[in-house]
């Protein structure tokens, strides 16, 4: 964990497996991450103050995702207890546990939408291409986001005013901007839909700050702030050790 300008990075964990995958919890007081031991996975969220894990999730195979709802009462689970990846919502509390998708199909990265009724997430249904797709909390029929680019769509991040910003594979993978609805920009926005100019290397794993204008993101082996209504970015952490999967608390200033 670390400041918005990459000072005062902190090590949240050591656990003697991979911990992966970290989510912020609606109101920044924890953190839901992966863990991936030698024979298992689990869902954790781990408390910041005092520190303390509670673990959320640990059926048999692939457990993932782990994203909590707006209210703070659900969760977006990626779970293979049945064989297959798909896509779940479970109640935090364990009582309560919906199918979305059950399908030969792989889903990934899921992304609630800001009024807590729709999940945004990665398929490979259709095409055997991972796309971004979006369905009710409550279950029933998935479509295609309109709208979005690359031969390859993943990482949603559903942002406070309807964006989601996602990477593109074009050629690399680069980040980009599309409305949830697919409309086009509002008269005299200052934000860019499509893909952002931001360079060479693959800009993966857009996750929106709280100002809905900036996303922070990975490149190689650096994090990234990315100003999406410029088009510009700034390193804000980086070294010889891979960093990845950054995702952006509520509070602006942490």
């Amino acid at each position: 964990m670390c400041d918005y300008d990459g000072a005062n990075v902190t090590r949240l964990t050591a656990n003697g497996g991979l911990s992966l995958d970290p989510l912020w919890v609606p109101g920044g007081r924890s953190i839901v991450y992966s863990y991936v031991g030698r024979t298992y996975s689990t869902l954790i969220e781990l408390s910041l103050n005092p520190q303390r894990n509670r673990r959320l999730a640990r059926f048999a195979g692939l457990n993932a995702g782990g994203r909590i709802s707006p209210d703070g009462q659900k969760v977006a689970l990626i779970l293979s207890k049945d064989n297959q990846v798909d896509l779940y919502v479970r109640s935090v509390n364990g009582t309560e546990m919906r199918r979305l998708t059950n399908d030969k199909a792989v889903e990934a990265s899921p992304s609630w939408s800001p009024d807590g009724k729709y999940i945004c997430y990665v398929s490979d249904a259709g095409t055997g291409r991972p796309r971004l797709h979006i369905i009710s909390a409550n279950g029933g029929f998935a479509k295609r986001v309109p709208g979005a680019l690359g031969s390859e769509s993943v990482s949603p991040s559903w942002s406070k005013d309807g964006k989601i910003a996602y990477s593109a594979k074009l050629g690399n993978y680069t980040v980009a901007v599309v409305d949830a609805e697919g409309r086009k920009a509002p008269a005299r926005s200052k934000q860019q839909y499509g893909p952002l100019k931001l360079g060479k290397g693959d800009w993966e794993s857009p996750s929106w700050a709280p100002d809905n204008r900036h996303v922070v993101c990975s490149r190689n082996y650096g994090i990234y702030v990315v100003d999406t209504w410029k088009g510009t970015a700034r390193q804000i952490l980086g070294g010889k050790s891979k960093l990845s999967l950054p995702d952006w608390s509520e509070i602006l200033y942490y």
